[in-house]
């Protein structure tokens, strides 16, 4: 064996028996000072057959992104070493080599053939609804991504399968070149699954170009804090701020849970884009909002509670007005605007949402698959997020609210759509 195959196999065989899929250091492997070890080393750079990382530009015991290109490699081993460099080899020649894999293991294969860690392979977002429909599972979805675990009483249980008991550890989102809404997650993460789990996102597998969402890409690759805040995660802290706007008002807080401990099931993208999954969408922010609305912000503001209609008998008949109503009877009774229909124009997507529940709930029979539904489900979504900001700027205007301070992001408004 000449000494080029010997350091190549070392490389390789180094690499497959490593617990991590981690890179061998440089000088644990050639001895540095031998001109010859130098020389058939950086052949093997030229050939395409080794790659290296260095800490002068990445954690160099796991290759997360692509090497660099070979002449900057070369340039840097020509210098005096003094990084640590590890040493890898190139997925073409694991693939020409005809190195085993995995194959029950998908991901775990691409990893097997060298591939960068933090590869990202990009799905459909269907490919959480395997986690989502099921209770054992818990799906985190949070900013700009989520993650994937077991409820640790089926975790420990006999009854779950342990080819089920998998964690996903993270997941974030991106768009097709043609804008379509899709997950996306690393090799690293993905390599970590069952055979039969990882099985599943393979078929779930996006065959497009694709785009990374940039604040997703930024807090797990880079380490950067994001630049903006997701409106689902904006949309929930509303709900916080005007119930504290409340307290200085000394009024009762205005919304009965402001999910501060515990994000609605549901409540993010819709996962499979059809009429029934929208309307369960459209469902849910009602229950957010109109159903939410705590009736005893009323008491004591001088309206009634309830509507009396008189029965042909001579009799009255009294209902309990709706939420919206009375908070825009509130509003009106209370707040002054040059503009006489504000407070209607700033309700009036809250009461759509109201309206539109109703005639969805009995749709379901009518089911249908449209991609249109992912627009439809984003349109709605920002008119309803406008509408609570809507409500929270007003109640900021009290005399009591002048000293009271937002969050950064809601302040400037850094926030982006998923």
């Amino acid at each position: 064996m000449t000494r080029k195959s010997h350091i190549a196999k070392t490389a390789r065989n180094s690499y497959l028996g490593s617990r991590d899929f981690n890179g061998v250091p440089l000088a644990k492997l050639i001895d540095i000072d031998s001109p010859a070890d130098r020389r058939a080393f950086r052949d093997l750079i030229k050939e395409g057959t080794l790659e290296i990382a260095s800490e002068a530009w990445d954690f160099p015991y796991i290759k997360r992104l692509a090497c660099p290109p070979k002449a900057t490699q070369l340039a840097h081993l020509r210098k005096k070493i003094q990084k640590l460099i590890c040493v890898y080899p190139t997925t073409n020649w694991m693939r020409r080599s005809g190195t085993k894999v995995d194959v029950d293991r998908p991901f775990t294969a691409r990893l097997q053939l060298a591939e960068p860690q933090l590869t990202t392979v990009p799905f459909e977002l269907a490919v959480l609804e395997r986690y989502q429909e099921d209770p054992r599972y818990k799906l985190e979805m949070y900013n700009f991504g989520g993650h994937v675990t077991v409820s640790s009483e089926h975790y420990e249980s006999e009854q779950m399968l342990d080819r089920d008991k998998v964690v996903l550890e993270s997941f974030g989102y991106g768009r097709t070149t043609g804008g379509r809404p899709i997950v996306v997650a690393f090799l690293r993460y993905l390599a970590a699954l069952s055979p039969e789990h990882q099985r599943h996102w393979e078929g779930h597998i996006v065959p497009e170009e694709f785009k990374i969402e940039g604040n997703y890409y930024n807090a797990a690759v880079l380490g950067r804090w994001p630049e903006h805040t997701s409106i689902h995660v904006a949309f929930l802290e509303e709900f916080q701020h005007i119930n504290r706007l409340c307290s200085l008002m000394g009024r009762p807080p205005l919304f009965r849970n402001d999910f501060t401990d515990d994000r609605p099931r549901g409540f993010g993208l819709i996962l499979r884009p059809t009429r029934r999954n929208y309307g369960d969408f459209i469902h849910l922010l009602d229950k957010m909002i109109s159903e939410n609305i705590n009736r005893k912000f009323f008491v004591g503001t001088g309206l009634t509670l309830f509507s009396k209609t008189p029965k042909q008998d001579g009799t009255v008949e009294s209902h309990p007005k709706g939420s919206l109503a009375l908070l825009e009877e509130w509003l009106n009774k209370y707040v002054r605007f040059r503009d006489a229909g504000l407070i209607a124009q700033t309700l009036y997507p809250l009461k759509l949402v109201h309206q539109l529940r109703h005639p969805l709930a009995h749709m379901l029979q009518n089911d249908g698959f449209d991609p249109r539904f992912h627009r439809a489900q984003q349109r709605r979504l920002i008119r309803t997020y406008r509408a609570l900001q809507g409500i929270r700027l007003i109640f900021s205007s009290h005399p009591a609210a002048k000293t009271y301070r937002l969050p950064s992001f809601l302040e400037q408004e850094s926030i982006a759509l998923l």
